[in-house]
């Protein structure tokens, strides 16, 4: 479905996420520029060298500013016939937290309000592209100049639950020793001057049960594969940028970076009670992994190696971790955060949050379980 847009050109530096404005700075040194195909956007990467290609689905390129021949070329990007589209980078207010818009805006109609309805009375240019099961919508847009301000209409109208653009982010993992003092939390005898006592009884609830393999948990973050303390019970997951990753850790060579982050926190939930390793708190239930840390690229900015996802692939983990048909979890495991520590510079997303609440209670009943881990240090939001 096709449509034509009227909204004005205002240039606005803001997007709305939980009822709030989330202001953004323009970043006149970086330019996301889309291709019409993948060779032509090798070609380009090839020939610019201060191009890196963005670890999306789509021909998304980043054109980094060094010199003011590249500020330049920034002008003979007009002239480039296989760009489909192209807008300037943008930062989270105050800080150094990229927000690369990809040409989708994600929104929930309201109840009794069609996505048909709200795409006709703003007449836009674009196409339906993905629909959720609950109902939650992508939207490709032809002209990027007009993204944000067309989201920001489309949610003043009062039409639908949330709107926003979708966008590309840094996304952290959440630091955790599967050992932490040697397990305190399953029986605390003291450890390190705590208090005796206080940890999660795993024993007492070991003697009525030691779980089922009718369970599974999903566990969301850098990738899980077998392991002889997981007995064979990780079973095929999902990587959302790898239709063939299913959800196992990427074998890409990222210079300072341990993979493995997902491997701790599935050996904590669901190692075996053997000789070997760890203790799992539930050590016969099976694990759905979904690898969200699958691309990884340097970012010039922060002069580090960094995991960029978009509010859509996160969404799709979400959803693929709940779906009956396909990762059935009973509970969904999170240990990962977007890319600050600073709960007034967090990369707010409606979209895959709403998606989680909606499906908690959606075909299952209500018996999905989301498991958030907090910050150590007790600032910002972890997941």
């Amino acid at each position: 479905m096709f449509f034509t847009c009227i909204v004005c050109n205002a240039q606005t530096d803001y997007y709305w996420s939980g009822g709030k404005k989330i202001w953004l700075d323009t970043d006149s040194t970086q330019m996301i520029v889309k291709f019409d195909n993948e060779q032509n956007l090798r070609s380009f990467i090839f020939s610019v060298s201060s191009a890196t290609k963005l670890p999306v689905q789509t021909s998304l390129v980043l054109v980094r500013q060094e010199s003011k021949s590249d500020s330049e070329m920034f002008q003979k990007l007009n002239t480039e016939k296989s760009i489909v589209s192209k807008t300037f980078a943008s930062k989270y207010h105050n800080s150094e937290i990229p927000f690369y818009v990809t040409g989708d805006i994600l929104l929930q109609p309201q109840k009794g309000v069609t996505v048909e309805n709200i795409m006709n009375k703003f007449v836009i240019d674009g196409q339906i592209t993905k629909k959720w099961i609950g109902g939650s919508v992508a939207v490709w847009l032809n002209n990027w100049d007009n993204v944000m301000d067309i989201a920001n209409a489309i949610y003043e109208s009062g039409m639908v639950e949330w709107c926003h653009p979708d966008f590309a982010t840094i996304i952290e993992r959440t630091t955790s020793d599967p050992m932490f003092n040697q397990q305190y939390y399953l029986k605390n005898t003291g450890h390190s001057g705590g208090t005796r006592g206080i940890d999660i009884n795993a024993e007492p609830a070991w003697a009525i049960t030691t779980s089922s393999t009718n369970i599974r948990v999903a566990v969301i973050d850098d990738g899980v594969e077998n392991h002889e303390d997981l007995n064979g019970r990780v079973l095929q997951g999902f990587t959302p940028l790898n239709p063939t990753g299913f959800g196992t850790p990427t074998t890409q060579n990222v210079p300072g970076v341990t993979i493995g982050h997902g491997q701790a926190c599935a050996g904590i939930i669901a190692a075996s009670h053997n000789t070997t390793g760890i203790t799992g708190v539930a050590p016969n239930i099976q694990i759905v992994p979904i690898n969200i840390f699958h691309t990884w690229q340097f970012d010039f900015n922060q002069n580090r190696w960094v995991s960029i996802e978009t509010a859509q692939n996160i969404a799709d983990a979400i959803e693929f971790a709940w779906d009956p048909s396909r990762g059935n979890a009973d509970v969904i495991s999170n240990s990962w955060s977007y890319g600050t520590v600073n709960s007034n510079l967090i990369p707010n997303a409606e979209m895959p949050f709403q998606l989680l609440l909606e499906h908690c209670f959606y075909l299952q009943g209500g018996k999905i379980v989301f498991i958030m881990k907090k910050n150590a240090s007790g600032s910002g939001k972890k997941y």
